[in-house]
Formats: structure tokens, C-alpha cells, sequence
């Protein structure tokens, strides 16, 4: 099952082996850019909107909303205000919670215990995925210097740290636990320069950002040193085992590239049509590798998604949404049959508990 953010505000689950829509809903009307996170046990999807305020929770089984974040949204006490494009400032005193302004991107921990959310505020905030509760608020540095609007968020493999992109050309990689900077690593010295991040899913210090200048540079969050870089553009996809990476073609905006990690060189190319690739996805993972391993979506901006077997490069199938697919993340196919019977007990609170419960790392 594939779960999609499409720029109409739509969050939509498709069967990919019909192509069929299983639900969809209109999760953040105009908010013109929609993100989706999937639990790691692929029961829940997280989804949040560019001009929406909060991040919502649904059953994947079933469309239902089970969980929307505080949103901060001027009422009570709340003594902030409003700037351009719904952005507020936060004045001192606010007892509000959440983010001041749009959200831009959303990620469930390894765990599925925490959902984090990169706003244009700036702030990473930090939610319990149970209760829906702001656990912690992660913006400035020391001296409480702003970077700018968070424009991507990621966590490490093994949980322990979460790295976010932001809008004026830097990263920054927070302790998870603590909530501590880790590091600002610096990409350019100019600004305005959209990042987006991803860690390595074999190696937790190892962080891979990209601009819009179709490069994607390897760096190393302890040394903040680039180990490489390698052609790409437009989104970064690791294969499972982590030895691909699956990008933008850096010539043709339409084609994907997938290029072997060690060596750095094009191993294959997904010849596309004429619509710009913006987002890609490998399904995930299988109960013993299989065939759901060499399986790729892609999205393109004429509002089509295309499934690609990699072994082979063969197109098995195109999936036509209307609008163009901001997002996507892609469930095997074992994860549907698990929740052909656990809908109705998911879709309540004690099933929600059940499910989110079981993903909580032990220690």
C-alpha cells in the first residue's frame, strides 16, 4: 500500500497492486504542500499541510483521524501575533503549544514512539505520537540565533538523533534524548537555499543533504566534515540495505537514477516521460527481503506515480492521482493483510495504545 500527500490537500492510500484509492481524505485544505510519515510498523500515517498549523494522525487501515497536534492557533491566552501567511512571532509568556506557522515536513521515530515536525517558525517540535503531546521544542542555538524556517526533518536509524534542513542553507542534527545541539553544519554562505536531509539507514552518523544545485553531499555528523558527494536532485531514496540510493536525474528532470553508494556511479536509469520527478520512495521492508526490496515508486509533478521493479527496470505500473504528489511512502504488501482485521480495534483509542505501545524501544 502506497500513502500519498498530494498538492490539493488530499492524503490518499492506494492498493498498488490495483491501483485503486482505499480511502481518501481532504487532511489539510489549501495548504498546498502535503507531507506523509508511515509508522514503522506501517499501522498509522502521519500527515501535515504547508499553510496548516498542526499534524494529524490516521488509521491506515481505515482513513480515520485518530490524533491532531495542538495548534497554535491565537485563542485564550495566546498574546502573539500575526505576521504574513499565517506565520506568528512567539512573545514572551505564550503558553501555547505547538508551531507558530506552517508545517513543511513530518517523520516517525524508528521507534514509532515520537512524530517530529519541521515548521516555517523554525522550531523541530517534538511529539508524543500516544498522547499527541509537545514533548519538547528544538529552535536557535545557544545564544538562541534562529535558522530560519525548518524546511525537512529526519531521524537516525537507531533513534538517537534527528537532523533537520533548513531554508537559509545549513543543517542542524539535535540529541534526541536531551534535545541538545549536536551540530550546525554550514552547506553554503548564501541564503535562501532550500535543504533537504536523510540519514543512512545502515549508519547513523552518516547524513546525506541536497540543495537545489543537484548535488547530494555525504556528511558526518560528528566531524561536520562532507565525506563525498554524487550526482542527484530532486529527493534521495536509500535502499533498504543502504548500498542505493534512488534520485532525480541531474540532465533529465523526468528519470530516475539509482546510484551505488560505494562507487558513486549510476547503476541504472528509470527512463521517465516529460513531468519532473519530486519525490520517490523504495517499499519497505520485507519479511525476508523478497521481492519488495527491489520495488520503487516514484512522483511526478503531473500528479502520477509510477511503480518501477529495479532488479529488472521494468515499469509495472502507473497510478494517476490528478494533482501532483507532494510525498509518498510505501508499505509491503504483508503489511495490508495484518490490518484487514485489526481496523475497527485500531481506529480506537485502546487500539491505538495497542499499536503505537508495541513500537516503544526498550531502555
Amino acid at each position: 500500500m502506497l500513502a500519498l500527500g498530494i498538492e490539493d490537500g488530499r492524503v490518499v492510500l492506494v492498493d498498488e497492486a490495483t491501483g485503486e484509492e482505499d480511502w481518501a481524505v481532504h487532511a489539510h485544505p489549501h495548504s498546498g504542500r502535503i507531507m506523509v510519515a508511515m509508522s514503522p510498523d506501517f499501522r498509522f500515517v502521519a500527515s501535515v499541510g504547508l499553510f496548516d498549523q498542526s499534524w494529524k494522525l490516521w488509521n491506515a487501515a481505515s482513513g480515520v483521524v485518530l490524533r491532531k497536534g495542538a495548534e497554535h492557533d491565537g485563542t485564550g491566552d495566546c498574546i502573539c501575533r500575526t505576521v504574513r501567511q499565517g506565520l506568528r512571532i512567539l512573545l514572551e509568556g505564550c503558553p501555547i503549544e505547538g508551531h507558530l506557522g506552517g508545517i513543511r515536513d513530518v517523520a516517525f521515530s524508528p521507534c514509532g514512539e515520537w512524530i517530529a515536525t519541521a515548521g516555517l517558525d523554525g522550531a523541530v517540535i517534538l511529539w508524543d505520537a500516544l498522547s499527541g503531546k509537545q514533548k519538547r521544542r528544538m529552535q536557535g542555538d545557544a545564544e538562541g540565533a534562529s535558522f530560519g524556517a525548518a524546511w525537512s526533518v529526519c531521524f537516525s536509524a537507531d533513534g538517537a538523533w534527528l537532523a533537520c534542513g533548513s531554508a537559509v542553507g545549513s543543517i542542524q542534527v539535535w540529541t534526541v534524548g536531551t534535545g541538545a545541539l549536536h551540530r550546525t553544519i554550514p552547506l553554503a554562505p548564501k541564503k535562501n537555499s532550500l535543504v533537504s536531509v536523510l540519514f543512512a539507514p545502515t549508519e547513523s552518523r552518516d547524513l546525506l543533504a541536497w540543495e537545489e544545485d543537484y548535488r547530494i553531499g555525504w556528511w558526518d555528523i560528528d566531524s561536520g566534515e562532507k565525506k563525498r558527494s554524487i550526482a542527484g536532485g530532486a529527493f534521495a531514496a536509500f535502499s533498504r540495505d543502504g548500498r542505493t540510493i534512488a534520485t532525480g536525474s541531474a540532465t533529465k528532470g523526468s528519470d530516475v537514477e539509482l546510484v551505488d553508494v560505494e562507487s558513486g556511479a549510476v547503476r541504472l536509469t528509470l527512463a521517465g516521460e516529460e513531468a519532473s520527478v519530486c519525490s520517490g520512495t523504495f517499499c519497505g521492508r520485507g519479511r525476508s527481503g523478497g521481492k519488495n526490496g527491489s520495488m520503487l515508486a516514484s512522483a511526478t509533478y503531473d500528479g502520477s506515480c509510477k511503480l518501477w521493479d529495479t532488479k529488472f527496470g521494468v515499469l509495472r505500473r502507473t497510478i494517476q492521482l490528478g494533482n501532483a504528489v507532494q510525498s509518498l511512502v510505501w508499505a509491503p504488501d504483508w503489511a495490508r493483510e495484518e490490518q484487514e482485521g485489526t481496523a475497527a480495534a485500531v481506529g480506537s483509542p485502546r487500539g491505538l495504545r495497542k499499536g503505537i505501545l508495541r513500537l516503544v524501544c526498550l531502555g
